[in-house]
């Protein structure tokens, strides 16, 4: 499973969530966060579901579907 970074940007609009506020709320670092949108980093199922639940979204929805 790959993360949509479109839809997660969707998503962290939605709730106007800074990488630093969607950090706090997941428990995911924001080193991490900012390796998804800059580098390109796919994160694993556990990470996607943390961000998923911060932002009250199934993980479906922030995942591209194949």
């Amino acid at each position: 499973m790959k993360l949509d970074l479109k839809k997660l940007e969707i998503a962290m609009a939605e709730k106007c969530y800074t990488i630093q506020e969607l950090s706090k709320v997941s428990t995911v670092g924001v080193s991490t966060i900012s390796n998804i949108f800059n580098r390109g980093q796919q994160p694993n199922l556990w990470t996607i579901g943390k961000l998923a639940r911060a932002l009250k979204v199934p993980v479906k929805d922030l995942i591209i579907n194949d």
